[in-house]
C-alpha cells in the first residue's frame, strides 16, 4: 500500500491542494484527502475530507477544446445565487480557485448534501410505489421551480433559443463527425435541420439546467415521503426557453412499456420504467399544472433533447478516442439510435 492511500480509496491530497484549503476551510493540511466518485464524463469530482468533515470537490478537466463546456467559475456564481435567493435546491458552494497552480485546473467546493439518486433501472426497481409517485412529483415541481428563475437582463438575441441551442450541439457534432459512417452524419444534419426549421421564438427566457433528469438530482426522505434536496451538475445552465430544458427531461425519460431502442440508451437507464413514475404524458401535464402554463405540443423539443444528447455521446466518444486511438462501437451505436428517435418524433410532429 502506498503510503498516500489512507483507506477505501482515500488518498492525501497534493501538498499545494491541502495548503490552499487548509488557510481558506480552517482544517489541518495533514488531515485534507481525496476520494473520486464515479460517474462523471466531464468534470471530476471527488470527496473531501478535511479532518471529521466531508465536502465535494468539482475540477474542471484540465484541457478541453470545447470552451463553453467546462466554465466552473460560471457554475459557481450561479449557485451562489441559487442558493441565496431562489426556491431552487442546490448544494451550498464553499469555494472557488482559478488558480491551475494550485491543483492542475480550476476548482471549486461545495457542501456534502445526504441523500440518493436514481442513476440505473435497479435503482427505480428499489423505491415502492408510493415513493416513485413522490420522486416523480418532486422532481418535476424542482424543474418548475428552476423554470421560474427569470434572466436578469431581456435576451437581444432575435433568433429563437432552441434555433441556437440546436447550431450550438451541431458545432459540438463537427468535433467528432470524421469518426462516425457518412449515413450517420447525413442523419444528424437532417435531424438538425429540421428542428431548426420549426423553431419557435418564445418570451421570458428563464434558468435552464441544461442536463435535468434523475441523475442530477439528490432525493431524501423526510416524514414517509421524498424530496428534493439538491439539483446538481450545472455546467451546461444558461437563460432560455424552459421548454427545451423540458424536452430534454423528456427525451431522457423512459416509461413502462417503451420499446428497446427507447429504453436502452446511455440516459435515463430505464430507471423510471416502473409502475408508480409518471408517464411522459403525466410528466407534461403535472409541469404545466405546477407551472400555470399551457404547453404546445412538444415533439419538436423532445427531438432537439435527442438530437442534443447524440452529440453528448458523440463528444465522449470523441474524447475516448484521442486517449486511446480505438471508437468505442457501442456508444456508436447509441448515438444512431438517439438519432433515430428524433426522426421518429419529428415524422410524428409533420403527421399532426
Amino acid at each position: 500500500m502506498s503510503d498516500s492511500v489512507i483507506a477505501d480509496d482515500w488518498q492525501r491530497a497534493p501538498t499545494k491542494l491541502s495548503a490552499y484549503l487548509s488557510a481558506r476551510l480552517h482544517g489541518d493540511a495533514s488531515s485534507i484527502c481525496l476520494k473520486p466518485i464515479s460517474g462523471g464524463r466531464s468534470y471530476v469530482t471527488y470527496w473531501l475530507r478535511i479532518g471529521d468533515q466531508l465536502h465535494v470537490l468539482r475540477q474542471a478537466p484540465p484541457a478541453s477544446d470545447l470552451p463553453t463546456a467546462h466554465d466552473i467559475e460560471r457554475e459557481y456564481e450561479l449557485l451562489r445565487a441559487l442558493d441565496e435567493t431562489t426556491p431552487v435546491n442546490v448544494a451550498k458552494p464553499l469555494l472557488l480557485c482559478t488558480d491551475r497552480a494550485v491543483f492542475g485546473s480550476p476548482f471549486m467546493v461545495m457542501s456534502k448534501v445526504d441523500g440518493f439518486t436514481l442513476s440505473s433501472e435497479s435503482d427505480g426497481a428499489m423505491l415502492s410505489i408510493e415513493e416513485r409517485s413522490d420522486a416523480s412529483r418532486c422532481f418535476v415541481d424542482q424543474l418548475a421551480a428552476l423554470h421560474s428563475v427569470a434572466k436578469p437582463t431581456p435576451s437581444r438575441s432575435k433568433l429563437p433559443f432552441l434555433h441556437r441551442q440546436v447550431d450550438r450541439w451541431l458545432s459540438q457534432w463537427q468535433h467528432a463527425q470524421a469518426l462516425h459512417p457518412p449515413e450517420l452524419n447525413r442523419r444528424f444534419l437532417s435531424l438538425a435541420a429540421a428542428i431548426r426549421g420549426s423553431a419557435q421564438l418564445r418570451e421570458r427566457p428563464t434558468l435552464v439546467h441544461g442536463d435535468y433528469r434523475f441523475d442530477n438530482v439528490i432525493l431524501r426522505r423526510v416524514a414517509g415521503s421524498i424530496e428534493v434536496a439538491a439539483v446538481i451538475d450545472w455546467e451546461m445552465a444558461t437563460y432560455g426557453d424552459p421548454l427545451v430544458d423540458l424536452g430534454y427531461t423528456l427525451a431522457s425519460w423512459t416509461e413502462v412499456g417503451d420499446a428497446p431502442d427507447r429504453s436502452d440508451l446511455p440516459v435515463g437507464r430505464r430507471v423510471s420504467a416502473h409502475p408508480g413514475f409518471m408517464t411522459r404524458a403525466d410528466l407534461q401535464q403535472y409541469y404545466a399544472e405546477s407551472r400555470g402554463v399551457s404547453l404546445p405540443d412538444m415533439t419538436v423539443y423532445e427531438a432537439f433533447g435527442f438530437l442534443k444528447l447524440a452529440a453528448i455521446f458523440a463528444g465522449i466518444n470523441r474524447l475516448g478516442f484521442r486517449q486511446s486511438q480505438h471508437v468505442d462501437r457501442q456508444l456508436t451505436r447509441h448515438v444512431d439510435r438517439l438519432i433515430t428517435n428524433g426522426h421518429r418524433l419529428i415524422q410524428m410532429n409533420a403527421l399532426n
